[in-house]
């Protein structure tokens, strides 16, 4: 099997939770270009997720799915993530796993 398999293989067939931040933001662009308002260009929204990953790398290590949901929702309401109309922030948050127990994750929720 190739080193490069990831790099071959369609982005919308792997894991979110596993691919590097800046593919995954790539393929999200059109959920956020589907809800911003026409006042917000997708490119500034996306440079702008970007800084606020480089002011708070843990956010490379929490949990995808919660993190990209919380871009979107802040996207929706026409919010830029730069720490002053809205920011990204991590909360341990405990979840129920597929075997009925109990997990914390680092959870991000978007605050305006």
């Amino acid at each position: 099997m190739p080193d490069d398999l990831h790099a071959r293989t369609p982005a919308a067939t792997r894991d979110i939770a596993t691919m590097p931040i800046v593919e995954g933001i790539e393929l999200y662009a059109p959920h956020f270009a589907a809800v911003l308002p026409p006042n917000v260009p997708l490119d500034h929204f996306k440079r702008m997720v970007m800084t606020a990953i480089s002011v708070n790398p843990e956010l490379i290590a929490a949990d995808r799915r919660t993190f990209f949901n919380a871009c979107v929702k802040c996207a929706s309401d026409g919010l830029l993530p730069d720490g002053r109309e809205a920011a990204l922030v991590i909360y341990k948050t405990k979840v129920k796993n597929r075997q009925g127990g109990e997990t914390w994750i680092a959870a991000v929720q978007y605050l305006p």
